[in-house]
């Protein structure tokens, strides 16, 4: 059987990193990946065996590949990066600075997705579409990021959080639990978002919209204060009510449960909904 051709080959060049002995890697021919022309003979970064770099992927300048991690497609290592442990990155995926890829994450975007920064993924965390994920973000445990969502700062996504569409989380906000960040949402400056789904928010400054194990719904709300948002349980129907205090507006949601079948009301059209807004505003401890 006719052998595989490879585009590089690993040189005589090593270092041990990690407790792992590297070898730099050298290009066998002429190929773009990304922007950058890489000429045959162009010296690249470290693997630690030809598992780690498949198809036409390229590991550049000072970057690492280890352990059962492997790099494959047209994706492209770069700068000080490093994928280790069982990771997976491919297709066009674009990893560079100091970025760090490790467990068994998989990330697997397209033409125009970028992995920079201090960035780090790990757990099952899975990363698709083209996504920006820059600043010292920490993405892990089974968190999800899809489609061309913003992430950067410092960041925490968590638990089983699926991040999606144009949506945008910057500064130090945190995201876990079973929550669905989507739409044109952004969550910034110290918001804490936990088991809530989130569709095109804007959730600023210090606010907490998080429960253990409850769920909320929210569709446009713009909060950017705790004093601006009350939840309202009520017994009888198992429903959460978040009141949106800026906006007029109550949400509301189904009490521990992700499947949603929720609805959107405002209390000035809904003498129902109105006394709930009043109740609300009796109770001593409306958190």
């Amino acid at each position: 059987m006719e052998a595989t051709f490879r585009h590089y080959e690993m040189t005589n060049e090593s270092m041990v990193y990690n407790g792992h002995t590297l070898h730099r890697i050298k290009s066998r021919s002429n190929f773009f990946i990304d922007r950058t022309f890489v000429k045959a003979g162009m010296l690249g970064g470290w693997i630690e065996k030809y598992d780690n770099l498949n198809g036409m992927a390229w590991v550049d300048d000072e970057a690492k590949v280890f352990g059962d991690a492997n790099v494959s497609g047209n994706a492209l290592i770069s700068d000080c990066a490093v994928v280790c442990d069982n990771a997976i990155v491919r297709g066009n995926s674009i990893v560079g600075s100091y970025a760090h890829i490790s467990g068994h994450a998989l990330v697997d975007m397209y033409y125009g997705g970028n992995i920079t920064n201090k960035a780090n993924i790990s757990g099952n965390a899975v990363i698709n579409g083209t996504p920006f994920i820059g600043g010292r973000t920490k993405i892990r445990d089974n968190a999800k990021i899809f489609d061309d969502v913003t992430i950067k700062g410092d960041t925490i996504i968590t638990d089983n959080a699926l991040i999606k569409d144009d949506s945008t989380v910057i500064g130090n906000a945190h995201i876990g639990g079973n929550s669905i960040i989507c739409g044109c949402s952004l969550i910034t400056d110290k918001a804490k978002v936990k088991n809530a789904k989130l569709i095109s928010c804007t959730i600023k400054k210090d606010t907490i919209i998080a429960f253990d194990n409850n769920y909320v719904y929210l569709n446009k709300a713009e909060i950017s204060s705790n004093d601006d948002v009350f939840f309202f349980k009520r017994k009888e129907s198992c429903m959460i009510y978040t009141y949106v205090r800026s906006m007029g507006l109550i949400f509301t949601g189904e009490i521990s449960s992700c499947s949603l079948d929720t609805f959107i009301y405002n209390y000035e059209d809904d003498n129902y909904y109105w006394l709930i807004i009043q109740y609300i505003k009796t109770l001593s401890n409306v958190k």
